[in-house]
C-alpha cells in the first residue's frame, strides 16, 4: 500500500494504533512506545507493541500469509510504505477535538548539558557512532596493526556521548576499554598542562587506572618504578604503559576524550602531539617482527572551537590515524529527535529550524526542549523564538555570547567575519579556515557564508554590519 495514493486506509486504525505507528516511524524504542501508552512498566513492551503492530498489519491489509510471524519484517514494511505525514494528518483530523497528537505532551526532561546520560531516550546515533565501531572491530582482527581515530567537530556536535555510547557497546562484545578526560580537572589540574613532565604521569597513571579498575585480578607495576629522573618524559611514560598493557591479554581500546585542552599550552601541547604520533607509528604499527603489538586501538576525541584562540593554522595531528567527523543533524534526525520530546512540528517547521540553527544537535535540542515544555509550540514563531532566546539568559545566548568574546579578541578574524556577514569575498585562508573548524561558517568549493541565519542575523546586530542595504546602526 502507498499511503500517498490510499491514505484512507489509516482512518480505520485506532489512536492507539496510530501512535504506536507514529513511534515506530519516527524511531522510538519499543519501551519508549510502551511508556507513551501507559504500558511503560510492563515487563513485556515488546510483546506488548508487536500485537499492535500485527493488528496494524491486518488493518491496512499487508499481511503476507505465507510470511506469518515474521515481525521484523513487517516493521520493515511499515517503515516502507507509510509515510509520517500522513500518520500526522489522520490524528490531527480524526483526534482535533482532543487538542496536541497522540504521542506529543509535556515531558520531565531535563535540559542537556555536556553529554547524554547513556539510558536517556534523545541520544540519536548517526553515522560516525557506526564507522567508529566498524574500525575498531576490524582492527581487532588485524595483526600488523591497531587503528587510531581522531574524533573531531566543534562544540556540541556529541563527541562525548558517542565515546559513552561506543565504550558501553566495546564493553558488550567483549572488549577491555580504557577511558580518560583531559578536561576532568580532578585528573589533571592546570598546573600539568604547563609541565610536559606533570602530565606525563597524570597522563601514564590516569591511563593504567582506567584499565585496573575492570582488571582486579591483575597487579599492574607502579608509575614510580618506572619513573627514571634521567630519562625523558615520554620514554619513561611509554615504557610504563608498554608494560601494563603487556599484562592485558584480549582485545582492548584506549578512549581519550577532551584533547583540545592541551591547545595553546606552549610547555605541552606539540611534546603531547609528538608522543602520539610516535605511538601511532612505532606501538600501533607492527615494528619488530615476531613482536606482538600490546598497545590497545585509540580514539581521541577534541574540538576544533578552539582552535581561532589559540591560532592554530592546520590540522593537529595531521595524517596521524583515520579522522572521523561528526556531521549535523539531518532533517529525518531532527524529526527522530523531535518525538523523544513529543513536540509536534511539521517537516516545513524543521526546515525552518534547520535554517535558524542548522543541524547542530546542541542548538536543536535545546530549541526542542524549550518548545516542549512552551506553550509556544503549539503555534511554532520563529521569530519570536529567535527574539526571546538570543536574549540575555536566553537558550542561545551563552553559546552567541562565547562567539562574541573569541571575535572581540581577534581583531582580524572579526573584520574578516564582518566581510562574509555582508557577503563579501574573504580572501584570507587562514581566517576563513578558523572560523570554519569554530563552527561560524560552512565553506563549499569557493562558497563561504555563514553557518545559519541565527548566527547571520544576531552577528549582524551586534557588529553593526549592515547587509543587504539594512542598517544596523
Amino acid at each position: 500500500m502507498d499511503t500517498s495514493t490510499e491514505p484512507s486506509r489509516l482512518e480505520y486504525l485506532s489512536k492507539t494504533e496510530l501512535s504506536v505507528l507514529r513511534g515506530l516511524l519516527t524511531g522510538m524504542s519499543d519501551s519508549e512506545i510502551a511508556q507513551s501508552l501507559g504500558t511503560g512498566r510492563s515487563k513485556n513492551p515488546k510483546n506488548i507493541v508487536a500485537k499492535h503492530i500485527s493488528q496494524i498489519v491486518d488493518k491496512l491489509g499487508l499481511r503476507d500469509n505465507g510470511q506469518q510471524g515474521k515481525r521484523p519484517r513487517y516493521r520493515e514494511k511499515l517503515k516502507e510504505q507509510i509515510n509520517l505525514e500522513a500518520v500526522d494528518d489522520v490524528l490531527r483530523t480524526k483526534f482535533s477535538s482532543e487538542g496536541a497528537l497522540p504521542l506529543i505532551h509535556s515531558n520531565n526532561l531535563p535540559p542537556l548539558t555536556k553529554t547524554i546520560p547513556l539510558d536517556d531516550p534523545r541520544y540519536i546515533e548517526r553515522e560516525a557512532d557506526q564507522k567508529c565501531f566498524a574500525i575498531l572491530q576490524e582492527g581487532s582482527t588485524r595483526q600488523d596493526s591497531r587503528p587510531l581515530i581522531r574524533l573531531r567537530s566543534q562544540w556540541g556536535m556529541g563527541k562525548s556521548s558517542l565515546l559513552s555510547r561506543l565504550h558501553r557497546k566495546l564493553t558488550e562484545k567483549g572488549y577491555i576499554v580504557g577511558r580518560i578526560d583531559l578536561s576532568d580537572t580532578a585528573a589533571f589540574e592546570n598546573a600539568a598542562f604547563e609541565d610536559f613532565d606533570l602530565l606525563m604521569r597524570r597522563l601514564a597513571g590516569a591511563i593504567v587506572r582506567s584499565f585496573a579498575e575492570q582488571l582486579d585480578e591483575l597487579d599492574f607495576p607502579k608509575l614510580e618504578d618506572y619513573w627514571k629522573p634521567n630519562a625523558a618524559s615520554a620514554q619513561n611514560a611509554t615504557s610504563y604503559l608498554t608494560e601494563a598493557f603487556g599484562m592485558i591479554s584480549g582485545h582492548k581500546v584506549l578512549l581519550i576524550d577532551g584533547l583540545d585542552r592541551v591547545l595553546g599550552k606552549e610547555e605541552t601541547q606539540l611534546p603531547l602531539f609528538d608522543l602520539i604520533r610516535s605511538w601511532n607509528e612505532n606501538k600501533l604499527k607492527l615494528v619488530v617482527a615476531k613482536k606482538p603489538i600490546v598497545y590497545p586501538s585509540m580514539v581521541l576525541a577534541y574540538s576544533t572551537e578552539p582552535y581561532p584562540a589559540y591560532g592554530v593554522k592546520g590540522s593537529v595531528l595531521q595524517n596521524v590515524g583515520t579522522v572521523v567527523e561528526l556531521k549535523e543533524f539531518t532533517t529525518k534526525e531532527i524529526e527522530a529527535l523531535a518525538s523523544k520530546y513529543r513536540v509536534r512540528i511539521s517537516k516545513e517547521q524543521i526546515e525552518q529550524l534547520m535554517k535558524l540553527v542548522g543541524g547542530l544537535p546542541a542548538l536543536v535540542n535545546y530549541a526542542l526542549h524549550d518548545f516542549s515544555h512552551n506553550s509556544r509550540n503549539q503555534a511554532i514563531n520563529f521569530n519570536a523564538f529567535e527574539e526571546y532566546s538570543t536574549q540575555t539568559n536566553g537558550i542561545f545566548w551563552e553559546h552567541l555570547a562565547q562567539h562574541s568574546a573569541m571575535l572581540e579578541e581577534h581583531p582580524v578574524l572579526l573584520e574578516n567575519f564582518k566581510k562574509i556577514l555582508r557577503g563579501e569575498t574573504c580572501a584570507d585562508e587562514w581566517s576563513k579556515f578558523q572560523l570554519d573548524k569554530a563552527g561560524l561558517i560552512t565553506i563549499n568549493g569557493k562558497e563561504v557564508k555563514v553557518k545559519c541565519e541565527l548566527y547571520q542575523r544576531y552577528y549582524a546586530r551586534k557588529f553593526s554590519v549592515s547587509t543587504m542595504g539594512e542598517s544596523h546602526e
